[in-house]
């Protein structure tokens, strides 16, 4: 079975992890995989390209954000055409739109749109393509219940609709020794929705009243020069840290004592689930998909909410640790696993070519 894997741009993000799990579990499971971006993204070459071709796979960038961008969607059809897949799997809005183009420029295989957003802005074009163009797919996957719900929100129920959680490879969080401390942490892409100024401004109460109280944000985006100068207007430089980017995650993990997930919205969380894995006790935003993940696991707090925010971490310095949570955390997470997702995929890949033989969509 020769998979193609099409998305927005080859930017690394929680989207891009995902895709990078998957192909290396269907590669694992004997399925070739290809990539394929409309943007290089987060500069030349893009991360997600590293990666994958340091994995051996093949990894195509149509280079639209360049010039002559209808040249370029003629050269992602020939490509992609060339390669021969036997299913396109198309991540993310830009890269649902392109695989409507190159459905009607003629591509004929079966097409999985996997939705890994939930938007926090009206979006009306976005909206009406997904009206419009909802039964051209053979299957809408959605990464978690939330993000089925705004789906139907905007754009109503499809033919066929199937929900796989996203999926990580466990075994190096599960290695994680977790200890008590007063060290924080927090991880994702800076920008304006992941809450990290919110964070900021919570965290500095702590520091007014806890000597030792540290934070750690890992992660990289056009956010960082304000948090940069929300930290030094806090009067906590010293107390909180831009690490940049995590290239080793469970590393990151391993050197903190507990993390916090302040999102004003998650179509799926992939850090949180992660930091469950690690065995980290966490407090996060109740909102979107993250109850799906946390359940009654999770300190809880409202999006947006400082006080809330400043609270759950105050308790949460030098909380007693519990094997027994830690144990519920990974039992909890299992059904996360990079070899779950891919299984659910390799089905649907299986089914859908099984009925476009048949003739049946």
């Amino acid at each position: 079975m020769r998979v193609m894997q099409l998305t927005t741009d080859l930017a690394f993000g929680g989207a891009e992890r995902v895709i990078l799990n998957l192909a290396r579990g269907l590669r694992g499971k004997g399925a070739e995989c290809a990539l394929a971006g409309l943007f290089e993204g987060g500069g030349s070459p893009a991360r997600t390209r590293l990666m994958l071709e340091e994995d051996g796979f093949e990894v195509y960038s149509a280079g639209i954000e360049r010039k002559r961008m209808a040249w370029r969607l003629a050269r992602l059809h020939r490509y992609v055409k060339g390669w021969k897949p036997d299913i396109l799997h198309c991540h993310l809005f830009h890269g649902n739109a392109a695989g409507a183009l190159l459905r009607l420029a003629g591509l004929t295989c079966p097409q999985i749109w996997t939705h890994h957003t939930v938007e926090r802005r009206p979006l009306p074009v976005r909206a009406a393509f997904r009206r419009l163009f909802s039964r051209l797919p053979e299957c809408h996957v959605f990464v978690s219940d939330a993000v089925r719900r705004y789906h139907h929100a905007v754009a109503g129920t499809a033919p066929r609709e199937e929900l796989v959680y996203n999926g990580i490879e466990l075994e190096p969080f599960f290695a994680v020794r977790p200890e008590p401390g007063p060290v924080f942490g927090a991880m994702g892409r800076l920008g304006p929705g992941k809450g990290f100024g919110l964070l900021v401004r919570a965290f500095a109460r702590l520091c007014r009243e806890n000597e030792e109280a540290r934070l750690k944000i890992a992660g990289e985006g056009p956010e960082r020069p304000a948090l940069e100068g929300l930290i030094l207007r806090e009067g906590v430089g010293e107390r909180v840290e831009l690490v940049g980017f995590a290239e080793d995650v469970p590393g990151f993990l391993a050197g903190v004592n507990a993390f916090v997930h302040p999102s004003r919205g998650e179509g799926f969380g992939l850090t949180l689930l992660e930091a469950m894995a690690a065995g980290l006790p966490c407090i996060a935003s109740r909102v979107d998909s993250l109850p799906e993940i946390g359940g009654d696991l999770v300190r809880w707090v409202r999006p947006g909410d400082v006080d809330g925010l400043y609270c759950a971490v105050r308790e949460m310095v030098g909380a007693r640790y519990s094997a027994e949570r830690i144990a519920r955390q990974r039992a909890a997470v299992a059904r996360f696993s990079c070899d779950a997702m891919t299984d659910r995929y390799l089905r649907l890949y299986t089914s859908l070519l099984a009925g476009f033989a048949r003739g049946v969509r």
